[in-house]
């Protein structure tokens, strides 16, 4: 080494000046080595102890001449935060022996950054040095083994004279020092590594075990190698709610301010309790003098980044904003097996809810994608090579890699929320990604949450955690998942909520996705009509059937407007709105719906899901207008085809075999023993495809239930349901709505096991719960107020029920209004409970109030309304007025006729109750099961009849026959030798001249009148001629037109969609294949069970017009309009039998190349007497021959049908393709 022509150096009041060299002799690999100083300028020092040098001056240092006295304390201590709090890790930390004291406890403080490890360990220290309990203690910063090192070596120069001029030896001896020692003094020692980066650098540095003294570390890990012999690891977590408030409040109180304890709380909640952001955030809020309420609304804003929500000057010495802290170790995470994976998974994860992640969502194929794209480069990886794939295993080790480092808690036990992460550490990493990484991550982590999501929903906590990471998603990121279209998820996310029985939440949920997809896609967009649906749905299931309603009929506009009115969603639109509209007239909604199929049909195909949809609904509305047995057939045979079809497992095939199912226990439901086998296979399938806590199984329970305690099992049917609430309450929640249905029927079946006052405290717990979690104004919880009232009458007195439906009733009103279908049922509740509280005189006045009510909220053709009119009459003919009781029924009943038609059963049972109560017939009685009322006539001697008389109609000339009888009645008592004799002869002898129509007075035996009269009611509402009133066959035979007059009926067929053609048509078919533009040769081939012609013979074209004996035959191409017309006559009723398929195709001229894309509004047209086919296929510019529809053999129900397919497809190189594939020789 050498050093020249230096200057000058002075020093003065007892200072060092050299010119030249100062130091000790340098050395290389423990070699000396020389020193030399040319040149070197003068030196001059004074003062007591100067020195001065001119040339080289060289110092060693030397170790103290003898150790330093204890007590002794090597390092610092950091200082004490101002408002350090106790915690319960420091009572931990004070249980520092353990086996009589006779083994040294080194304890590990481990946690996430910011939970104040280090202030824990000071304390402890300070705690120790302060009460003498110690005679040595050293402080060492461990962020490396350097750091460490050097810190043990001061203490070795200090405590043990170690030479300081080799820091390893040095600290070496200290490690030796700290060895117990025969006869040597007792010294209690402590030493205290904070903030260990890398257990592997404390390799040979951890002090050995000893009776005298004690370890305390602090680190981010918690790798196994911290959990040594000897050592303990205390998991250091985040401040308790009371802790994070107790902070926040001191912390304000120190700089006089105060805060409402819900702002503060609601704050800590927002930082995660994390003790380094409260202290901080409180920081904050004195530097800038704001709110608690605005501090949270910086941080919930995405365009502001975590670290500006810092004060200028960061608290207790602290060195690291939190955004700084937390992700201090994500570095090193990334440096650790599989190297460079753990940053893409964390920014990843930091979309996605911080309580749980499922480990099928950071292992599914977007996420492995996502990460094998984005994954960081190492040293390893040659300059553009591509990537190997990550697996899944990987991503575990990467999650196991974050989790040692508490950037991320990894639990493999439990798979549906395997991964957590601190929202403030999300928040932290997504401020580092740029704008278009922000949104890749997003989308993808969208992406991967549709790929996890089950479509059939077996596991609730599995749906939960996945609806909470969508939600977390959205908030992050919403604007991102809305690009040209709205992302699956959004979807996906209101279908799962809905599906959960949460109908209020996913309405709220959907009319927040309509306004945003308004903004972002617009609001004719196919995403926000979709939204619009779903929201009605939902909105009708949370109880407002109204405003559903009103909802769907703007949609259905819309969906005609924008979509068209053969669009599937139309055509949902339309279902959805006639179950709706219709829910309270059965025959109404079943007259849309056969209209709708027919639709359904011609634009969908017979096979499509929404077609099976309304064929099951139809079946069932058939069964619930009295035609059990229709239904129960037509439902069979769609369980058959669907099972085909579909499959056993099918959503569709579970559905239609759940209603048969359901149809099958109403038949009997007064027998003591029901049969439930097709509910208990049901089940049996249920549990099977969808486990046995799906939503689905758990009704399924409580449909078999319900026909246990309809059949009068109750006590039977309590057990039942009271075993499957159990279930409900650990698979669904305590608190879900699915539970409320089932408390509500053990509630109705307790009452009729135990009487009225078990079904008061049933129901008043299920009205409690409701309150609880549905809120009082809830129409479930105002329904169940509906039940108690009404158990409460049976169980103490009317009086209670009235008071209790009078009250409901106001809130009723306040809450839905007074039209709403729920006021409406209760009002004649009301009337039940007044007429048994109060005289007939005081009830009958009081009916008429409610029955004016009714007539002006509902209408007097409604349900409610009818029933009204019906206690009326009874009550005036109670009173001993007949006629005043018909007269309260014929304003019902001219409203009925002018609503539903005169031939309607609810207006013949209306007609049967008003004729009833007219004063003109002997005797009367209702058979009840049918509606219908009869009068019963008198033998000669003057007792009943067995003969009976129809009410549904009375021709005029019988008028004065009935009015004599109503003479001789009313004079029986004051003559009492009148008799009867002869009435049966005076009302069968006709009046005038006798009417050309059958008599409906004529006397006839009961069970032929009741035969006659059932007989006489319509199978179902009045429909168009054109559609059957209940479906004959599968829905691929039934395939009503889409147009029809009383001469022609028009099917337009879309690609794929295939119709069964009509036995007449398979005699004779015209088929027309009309366009302009670049002409086409029309061709036809019959194929064998191989697909392909037996012979060049099977092929029609212009030099072979006819084949099979003229069954197929070309005719003369037609031209009218600037279009050509290529027309030919098949007779598929006379082909052989190994022909399977005739196909009706095109090809483009040959000579000139052109493709079908030439073509001008190409349309086929196939005709059969007064039924038309027509089919308009796509003009592909890459087709230049092409299959434009088939006919094909099919075997329905045993007999073979032929069938007429669209198709549409072709060949590129033209008439080869064709003949190639159908094995034609063309030359």
């Amino acid at each position: 080494m050498s050093a020249r022509d230096t200057g000058d150096a002075h020093a003065q009041d007892g200072g060092t000046a050299v010119s030249g060299y100062q130091g000790p002799a340098p050395s290389g690999e423990g070699t000396p080595m020389s020193t030399q100083a040319t040149n070197t300028g003068n030196a001059t020092a004074t003062g007591d102890g100067a020195i001065a040098n001119t040339g080289i001056l060289t110092i060693r240092r030397s170790s103290p001449q003898k150790p330093a006295a204890w007590p002794h304390q090597v390092g610092t201590i950091p200082r004490r935060v101002e408002l350090f709090q106790p915690r319960a890790e420091a009572a931990r930390l004070g249980e520092a022996l353990q086996d009589g004291g006779t083994a040294v406890l080194g304890q590990v403080l481990t946690g996430m950054g910011g939970v104040g490890k280090t202030q824990l360990a000071a304390d402890h220290a300070r705690t120790l040095w302060r009460d003498g309990a110690v005679d040595v203690l050293v402080w060492v910063t461990a962020a490396n083994r350097t750091a460490v090192v050097a810190s043990y070596a001061q203490a070795g120069v200090e405590l043990c004279r170690a030479d300081p001029n080799d820091p390893e030896r040095a600290a070496a001896a200290f490690l030796a020092w700290l060895e117990p020692k025969k006869n040597a003094p007792r010294c209690r020692w402590l030493v205290v590594l904070d903030d260990i980066t890398d257990p592997a650098d404390l390799v040979g540095l951890w002090p050995s075990a000893s009776a005298l003294g004690q370890v305390v570390a602090t680190t981010r890990s918690r790798e196994a190698a911290l959990n040594g012999t000897g050592r303990r690891l205390i998991e250091v977590g985040l401040f308790t709610p009371a802790e994070a408030l107790a902070y926040l409040t001191k912390a304000l109180a120190a700089h006089g301010r105060t805060e409402p304890d819900g702002q503060l709380i609601a704050l800590a909640q927002d930082l995660g309790h994390l003790p380094l952001a409260l202290s901080q955030a409180a920081a904050y809020l004195a530097d800038a003098d704001t709110t608690a309420a605005h501090y949270r609304i910086l941080l919930a804003d995405r365009a502001i980044a975590l670290a500006d929500a810092a004060p200028d000057t960061l608290p207790d010495d602290q060195h690291h904003t939190v955004a700084a802290a937390l992700t201090l170790s994500l570095d090193r995470a990334d440096t650790l097996r599989p190297a460079g994976l753990a940053r893409p998974v964390l920014h990843f994860a930091a979309f996605l809810d911080a309580n749980g992640i499922p480990l099928t969502v950071l292992t599914s194929p977007p996420a492995l994608d996502f990460f094998t794209a984005h994954r960081t480069p190492t040293g390893s990886q040659a300059p553009g090579a591509v990537p190997a794939r990550v697996g899944e295993s990987e991503v575990v080790a990467a999650l196991r890699a974050l989790h040692r480092l508490h950037l991320v808690d990894h639990t493999s036990s439990t798979p549906h929320q395997a991964v957590r992460v601190h929202q403030l550490t999300q928040h932290a990493v997504r401020d580092t990604l740029t704008p278009d990484q922000h949104d890749t991550a997003a989308r993808t982590a969208a992406d991967a949450l549709v790929a996890a999501w089950p479509e059939v929903e077996t596991d609730p906590v599995l749906a939960q955690t996945l609806r909470a990471c969508a939600t977390t998603l959205f908030g992050h990121a919403e604007d991102a998942l809305y690009r040209t279209d709205a992302h699956p998820l959004l979807l996906r996310h209101g279908r799962s909520m809905d599906g959960a029985g949460l109908p209020a939440e996913a309405f709220a949920y959907f009319t927040r996705y309509i306004d945003t997809a308004r903004r972002c896609l617009g609001p004719n967009h196919r995403d926000t009509l979709t939204a619009r649906y779903r929201a009605a749905g939902c909105q009708a299931r949370a109880g407002d059937v109204p405003a559903a309603v009103e909802a769907l009929a703007a949609l259905l506009e819309a969906h005609t407007r924008v979509l068209g009115a053969d669009d599937v969603d139309t055509l949902r639109t339309r279902s959805s709105l006639a179950a709706l509209r219709t829910h309270n007239d059965r025959s109404e909604e079943l007259k849309e719906l056969l209209a709708l199929l027919g639709d359904q049909v011609r634009v969908l195909g017979p096979d499509h899901c929404d077609v099976h949809d309304t064929m099951r609904r139809v079946c069932i509305l058939g069964a619930e207008l009295g035609h059990r047995e229709q239904a129960i057939t037509q439902l069979t045979e769609l369980l058959a085809w669907e099972e085909e079809g579909f499959g056993a497992d099918d959503p569709a095939t579970q559905a239609t075999r759940e209603a048969l199912a359901a149809l099958g226990t109403r038949g009997e439901p007064t027998a003591s023993d029901p049969d439930l086998t097709q509910l208990a296979e049901v089940l049996d399938d249920q549990t099977r495809v969808l486990g046995p806590n799906h939503r689905d199984t758990l009704a399924t329970r409580r449909m078999i239930a319900l026909a246990v305690g309809k059949a009068g099992r109750y006590t039977e049917a309590v057990d039942l349901l009271v075993e499957l609430l159990g279930d409900e309450n650990r698979a669904l929640g305590p608190d879900d709505r699915d539970s409320f249905a089932t408390l509500s029927m053990i509630g109705g079946f307790r009452m009729q096991s135990h009487g009225p006052a078990a079904g008061v405290e049933t129901s008043r717990e299920l009205l409690a719960r409701q309150i609880r979690i549905l809120g009082p104004d809830h129409i479930d919880t105002l329904s169940t107020r509906g039940d108690l009232a009404n158990w409460l009458g049976f169980a103490t007195s009317a009086a209670d029920a009235v008071v209790a439906e009078a009250e409901l009733i106001t809130d009723l009103v306040r809450v839905v209004g007074p039209d709403h279908q729920t006021t409406v049922g209760v009002l004649g509740e009301l009337d039940d409970w007044q007429r048994q509280s109060r005289t007939k005189r005081e009830l009958a006045a009081t009916m008429r109030e409610s029955y004016e009510t009714l007539v002006t909220i509902a209408g007097p053709a409604d349900p409610s309304t009818v029933q009204a009119a019906g206690q009326l009459a009874q009550l005036r003919a109670d009173e001993g007025d007949r006629r005043a009781a018909a007269t309260a029924l014929e304003q019902t009943l001219a409203a009925l006729v002018e609503r539903l038609g005169p031939d309607h059963p609810a207006v013949a049972a209306v007609r049967a109750n008003l004729n009833f109560w007219r004063k003109d017939d002997a005797l009367c009685f209702t058979g009840s099961a049918d509606e219908v009322a009869y009068a019963v006539t008198t033998t000669p001697s003057g007792h009943p009849s067995t003969a009976l008389k129809s009410l549904d109609a009375r021709p005029d000339d019988l008028l004065a026959k009935v009015d004599a009888l109503d003479d001789l009645l009313a004079n029986v008592d004051d003559d009492p030798n009148t008799t009867l004799t002869g009435l049966d002869v005076d009302l069968t002898t006709p009046t005038g001249t006798a009417p050309d129509c059958p008599d409906p007075y004529a006397i006839v035996p009961f069970e032929q009148g009741h035969r006659a009269t059932a007989a006489a009611t319509p199978a179902f509402a009045p429909v168009p001629a054109a559609v059957p009133p209940m479906p004959t066959a599968p829905p691929t035979v039934a395939a009503p037109a889409a147009t029809q007059s009383a001469e022609t009926q028009t099917l337009h067929l879309v690609a794929g969609q295939n119709t069964l053609l009509p036995a007449h048509a398979i005699q004779d078919l015209l088929i027309s294949f009309t366009a302009a533009g670049t002409p086409a040769d029309l061709t036809l081939l019959l194929t064998g069970p191989d697909g392909k012609v037996a012979s060049d013979d099977d092929f029609v074209f212009y030099n072979q017009p006819q084949i099979a004996d003229g069954a197929c035959r070309l005719l003369p191409e037609q031209t009218a309009d600037g279009r050509r017309a290529g027309q030919a006559t098949v007779a598929l009723a006379r082909l052989p039998e190994q022909t399977r398929r005739v196909v009706i195709s095109i090809n483009m001229d040959v000579e000139t190349g052109a493709a079908c894309d030439e073509l001008v509004a190409p349309v086929l047209t196939v005709e059969a007497g007064n039924q038309t086919w027509t089919f308009e296929p796509q003009r592909d510019p890459e087709i230049k021959a092409m299959i434009v529809v088939e006919f094909y053999r099919h075997s329905l129900a045993g007999q073979e049908v032929w069938k007429l397919r669209a198709v549409g497809q072709g060949w590129a190189d033209g008439l080869a393709g064709l003949a190639r594939d159908y094995g034609v020789t063309v030359d």
